[in-house]
């Protein structure tokens, strides 16, 4: 016995009556997918009897967690939501279910709608910013998944330590120096303590930041090619223990001669910061990601000095980001690595685990030829849809891409196959996936006409009326095209005073397609050459022309003549005989 059925046994007062029966219209609407139509139902049983509504939604809600149709979900919990608006457990409950569901605008919406209420909700100020950030991640495991990076106080900088015992030993060759000029003053004696050994690569108790990037500076001077690796050292090392004015001079020197690298940008910004220059520094950050959107230092720096200046949620927001970002390079800041490691593999004919690793990367790889090889081996493993957007990429790269203009065709090909097949098996849907895909990469009137079948078939109004429009524009280009060349030897037979020919031309062309201003033409013609009498009976020869043109733009398309393949119609005679009867009752517009 369902929820309604129960209810009718305690119902006593008229209003309560009423209320049922707004109610169990409500769910008829619900069950029949109407969703919107369903809520203003429940809507009204609420203004009838509140209480009575509020307990009845309530229950179809909970009743409805384990189905897994997350829009009717949606719309009964929203209703309840409208009936309970300071309920934010249930707001926040109903925002996941929108991001499951792809509408992340409304789970937006609810988030605030939960955070005006309760600033400090646990849950949704973390997951109104990672919506923001287009993740999933919901409650605890959003939480979860950026802890570390809340808890972290220190830049977000490349793993430099294994270069550190270069930096000391540098480090020594300019005490070293500086000894040598004290042994030459006699004004100076060494202490005993100078001549103990010590290693050199060790970190020294005291160490003279400044002096070693002149020294650096200096020493390379004649290579500066040199220069690079020691300094990004000294300055990843003073950014890490904060000494501002290195750090700032290292990032200068370096940045100037590479302003193009986004990683130097991104850490000069950050020795910016140490100097009290927060906010600029904020600033610049912002605008490096809008140039670079997925740079993994830039974001994961913002939100750290977001967190800096107590700026909760952009800060989330942008640890969010940085979340995504790592787990589609597998934890790896800098591009170049994964790259290097997915060449290995595929130099070593090891596709699967190089496709691992490229596959998340696409939207970032910039190569060419890269992104050309991916949608190869894609395409040989039959993963058609991926490919297909690894192709369109490319082309957007390089619009000449010849190699991929090939292996889209190829793509294409592979699609309509497998729409054919599916034709055969009567799998409707399916096929109509594939056509979809078929006439994303290249519209033909051809397919289009199939797949405005299947549609009809399937009961689907809207994108049918879409295809029946697209089919309209694509034919009347066609015949436009060959209007224009009909048109064209018209006026040059007038030019040359082939006027027998002219009209012949004229005749076809108003054949293809009527049209007044070529008929005027052709009157005008014969007025030229003293055929006035013709005008008549040519005038009624392109009114019926006209009127036989409209009554062929009604005509419904036929299977037989849209037909993909040789093979009999794909629908059994009993369903095309249902289904003709339907368009004749309930024509598309």
């Amino acid at each position: 016995m369902n929820i309604l059925d129960q209810l009718r046994k305690s119902v006593t007062t008229d209003s309560e009556s009423e209320a049922l029966k707004l109610l169990e219209r409500g769910k008829q609407l619900l069950d029949s997918h109407f969703y919107d139509r369903s809520m203003i139902e429940f809507s009204k049983a609420m203004q009838v009897h509140r209480e009575l509504a509020s307990k009845t939604v309530a229950d179809i809600y909970r009743d409805m967690q384990s189905s897994g149709d997350l829009s009717a979900l949606i719309s009964v919990g929203s209703s309840l939501l409208s009936m309970n608006p300071d309920n934010v457990d249930l707001a926040n409950a109903i925002g996941n279910l929108c991001r499951k569901n792809g509408d992340w605008n409304q789970a937006i919406s609810l988030y605030e709608h939960c955070l005006r209420l309760k600033p400090k909700h646990n849950y949704a100020t973390y997951n109104l910013p990672a919506t923001i950030a287009r993740l999933e991640l919901a409650d605890s495991v959003a939480v979860q998944a950026i802890r570390e990076y809340e808890q972290r106080t220190s830049f977000y900088l490349p793993d430099y330590q294994d270069d550190l015992p270069e930096l000391w030993e540098l480090h020594h060759d300019m005490l070293d120096a500086e000894e040598d000029d004290f042994e030459e003053d006699n004004s100076f004696e060494l202490d005993d303590v100078t001549e103990e050994e010590f290693d050199e690569s060790v970190e020294p108790d005291e160490v003279h930041w400044l002096s070693l990037f002149d020294y650096i500076l200096n020493d390379t001077k004649e290579d500066i090619s040199l220069q690079q690796k020691p300094l990004l050292t000294l300055g990843f090392c003073c950014l890490d223990r904060q000494i501002a004015d290195v750090a700032r001079k290292c990032f200068d020197q370096l940045s100037g001669e590479n302003s193009k690298d986004p990683n130097l940008s991104c850490f000069w910004i950050l020795s910016l910061s140490l100097t009290g220059k927060r906010q600029d520094a904020i600033d610049k950050l912002v605008q490096l990601l809008g140039k670079y959107p997925n740079h993994r230092y830039a974001n994961a720096n913002l939100g750290l000095l977001y967190q800096q200046t107590e700026r909760v949620m952009p800060a989330r927001r942008h640890f969010f980001i940085t979340h995504k970002l790592l787990q589609r390079s597998q934890g790896y800041f800098d591009l170049e690595e994964c790259f290097q490691r997915g060449e290995e593999y595929f130099e070593r004919q090891n596709f699967k685990r190089a496709l691992e690793i490229y596959q998340p990367l696409i939207p970032e790889i910039e190569s060419v030829g890269l992104l050309n090889r991916i949608g190869h081996l894609l395409l040989q493993k039959n993963n058609l849809d991926d490919a297909y957007k690894v192709f369109q990429r490319a082309l957007r790269k390089e619009r000449s891409n010849k190699v991929a203009r090939q292996e889209l065709k190829a793509v294409r090909e592979a699609f309509l196959e497998m729409a054919e097949t599916d034709l055969k098996k009567h799998d409707l849907k399916a096929a109509v996936y594939k056509l979809e895909q078929v006439i994303a990469i290249l519209p033909t009137i051809k397919v289009l006409k199939q797949l405005f079948i299947v549609y009809g078939e399937l009961e689907y109004w809207k994108p049918q009326r879409k295809i029946k429009k697209k089919i309209r524009e694509m034919e009347e280009a066609e015949l436009e095209r060959q209007q224009q060349q009909l048109l064209e030897k018209a006026v040059q037979s007038e030019v040359n005073k082939d006027y027998k020919l002219a009209m012949i031309s004229y005749e076809k062309a108003l054949r293809v397609f009527p049209k007044r201003g070529i008929f005027l033409r052709m009157v005008s013609l014969c007025e030229k050459n003293g055929k006035e009498v013709m005008v008549p009976r040519l005038t009624s020869w392109f009114n019926q022309l006209e009127e036989d043109y409209q009554r062929q733009e009604l005509e419904p398309l036929s299977k037989e003549e849209i037909s993909l393949a040789d093979e009999p119609s794909f629908a059994p005679e009993k369903v095309q005989r249902k289904k003709r009867k339907r368009r004749k009752a309930k024509p598309v517009e």
